[in-house]
């Protein structure tokens, strides 16, 4: 690339976009376009009035530099306080939100444009922020801390796609209250011995597992010498399509333009897996282990590897409007050969009943494609769709990095509380409710150790006394029982 156009340099980078862009459209065209262009022009200015420039603003998406960090944070604080006036007299169905993220990085320049690593960690950034809320990087944050009396949530560290370090990212707080706070930031060092020794429970349940898993080999190695011996025969050597057939489901992805049906997306991705589980003659890798890989940029033969699997299902949901587009694929771990693919056109009127069609659908033709038994509908769950949306969010905080912070686990036991207040028969949420009492006794106080116990192990046995057949229930009995 010629020199004399291309530029390297350290910049602040600011991306900003619309929450819930496509709802609006498909609300009010006209109304949406009009409010748009207002919009724009309004950031536009607040960016040329704090030294910065506008890079581009295509659809509902803009991006700009300042060479300074704290005029881009100054900035990106008026924007968010200027379209709150202003959202104030609009009904709130119209109020058009943004959210904002916020890196301090190394661009390229050229023609006037802006590439490089620092612009893609700026949009993955905003991706992690809340409607009308600011989000930052950990660099952004090591410069600006001392520069303003805003307060800071640590968010922790995000794998973000194309980035091969983690990111550490904060939430700005631009309310009185938290002014010159720093939160979680404090828990960091407990979090991390926490997971020291979450690891070495994890690696003793590995132990313990491989050893059993080396009994039962020895033990059908003996079986198959035997009967060669008997049968005198040539040594026996097993048919591949007679091994066990064993499968991972990997949290399926989210292509919707607004990003924001994830934990619909996860809540299939799960409720596949269950219906897996409930195939006979098909070995299905829990989901704690598989949706380790969400947002992994390793391979289908890595993850296979890792996870000692012969066979991947992956996927993706689109949504636009009430309008859902789901694919599933069937993946040959060996040689990243596709052994089945099929897509989903359905319309979103009730969440639970669509999940449980696609994954009955879904477990029906994969019980075909691997030649292992019947499939049965799935186990564990609720016809009571408040119920079911409300498990779906705490499966999501269960599933992310800020969970083993006590605020969060304590909000995900009063959700899953309200969840079957909705529905008391709902048996996959009383497994759920002994995890997080279990949880709860490893990393809250130490003298509520024995009630939160006492209480896991109640939830846990309410969960198989309602469906005795379902394996969470007796996964989280186990873990009570440690």
């Amino acid at each position: 690339m010629n020199q004399d156009r291309t530029k390297r340099k350290l910049t602040a980078i600011l991306s900003a976009d619309v929450v819930g862009y496509s709802r609006l459209m498909e609300a009010d065209e006209a109304w949406t376009i009009k409010s748009l262009e207002e919009n724009k022009t309004l950031i536009s200015e607040l960016v040329e009035e704090y030294k910065g420039r506008v890079v581009d603003a295509p659809g509902d998406n803009l991006l700009a530099e300042f060479s300074s960090i704290t005029n881009a944070v100054e900035c990106a604080v008026k924007i968010q306080q200027e379209l709150k006036k202003k959202n104030a007299n609009i009904v709130e169905n119209r109020r058009m939100e943004y959210r904002i993220g916020i890196n301090l990085g190394e661009v390229f320049e050229d023609g006037g444009r802006i590439y490089g690593s620092g612009v893609n960690i700026a949009a993955r950034i905003e991706g992690l922020s809340k409607s009308g809320g600011i989000c930052i990087s950990g660099r952004t944050y090591d410069h600006i801390k001392t520069k303003f009396d805003f307060g800071y949530e640590y968010l922790g560290e995000h794998n973000v796609k194309n980035i091969s370090e983690p990111i550490r990212v904060y939430r700005l707080l631009m309310d009185s209250e938290t002014a010159g706070k720093v939160i979680g930031e404090k828990r960091l060092l407990g979090r991390i011995r926490n997971r020291i020794a979450m690891a070495a429970i994890i690696i003793l349940i590995i132990i313990a597992a491989g050893l059993l898993y080396w009994n039962i080999y020895s033990h059908q190695a003996r079986k198959i010498e035997q009967t060669s011996i008997e049968s005198e025969q040539a040594p026996v050597v097993v048919d591949v399509e007679e091994a066990p057939k064993t499968i991972a489901v990997l949290p399926f992805v989210d292509l919707s333009p607004d990003k924001d049906q994830e934990y619909f997306v996860d809540g299939l991705s799960e409720e596949i897996l269950n219906s897996l589980c409930q195939i006979p003659d098909l070995t299905v890798i829990a989901r704690t282990s598989s949706f380790s890989f969400k947002r992994s940029n390793k391979t289908i033969q890595e993850i296979a590897d890792v996870l000692g699997v012969k066979n991947i299902l992956e996927g993706s949901v689109r949504k636009a409007g009430n309008a859902l587009r789901i694919t599933a694929q069937l993946v040959k771990a060996i040689d990243g050969s596709h052994l089945w693919s099929k897509t989903y056109d359905r319309e979103l009127k009730d969440i639970f009943a669509v999940q449980e069609d696609i994954a009955t659908s879904v477990a029906d033709e994969l019980k075909v494609t691997l030649g292992v038994g019947k499939s049965l509908k799935q186990m564990g769950g609720t016809d009571n769709l408040e119920a079911y949306e409300l498990y779906l969010v705490v499966q999501g905080l269960i599933g992310s990095p800020e969970y083993l912070e006590l605020d969060n686990i304590k909000y995900a036991l009063e959700s899953i509380s309200a969840t079957l207040a909705l529905d008391p028969e709902f048996s996959n949420a009383w497994a759920i409710k002994s995890r997080i009492h279990e949880v709860l006794a490893t990393f809250g106080p130490a003298n509520r150790f024995d009630t939160e116990r006492d209480a896991a192990l109640s939830a846990a046995q309410r969960a198989i006394e309602i469906e005795p057949t379902m394996a969470l229930g007796y996964y989280s009995l186990g873990r009570c029982a440690n």
